[in-house]
């Protein structure tokens, strides 16, 4: 990974011997960059996420968006096979959206 000395500093990154002259993998600024191949990074710690609050109205347009997704089976990738059929399905990633948002609906109203 290239990233240059104030990204160094801003993420508490080791200095490298090794360094290359090109945009910052960070920043995206030009600069002498240190050239340290990412697996012998510090793992990246995780945002801490604030608590936030929706109000009825907010939570009612989630449910119901959820809601029809589900009703209509909205898909989200689409083919067409040449002799004018075309095949609609979910990928995994957008089923896995809709079941998490379905239990993070259910978690807020277990919990309100």
């Amino acid at each position: 990974m290239f990233y240059c000395d104030d990204c160094r500093v801003k993420n508490d990154w080791p200095e490298s011997f090794s360094k290359s002259m090109g945009n910052c993998e960070m920043c995206n600024e030009p600069a002498v960059c240190n050239d340290v191949p990412s697996r012998n990074l510090p793992a990246p710690t995780k945002p801490v996420l604030k608590a936030c609050t929706i109000n009825e109205k907010q939570w009612q347009i989630f449910k119901d968006l959820v809601e029809y997704l589900e009703e209509e089976n909205v898909s989200d990738e689409v083919a067409d096979d040449g002799d004018g059929c075309i095949d609609e399905w979910r990928s995994a990633k957008f089923q896995i959206l809709i079941k998490d948002a379905k239990m993070m609906l259910s978690h807020l109203e277990e919990s309100s």
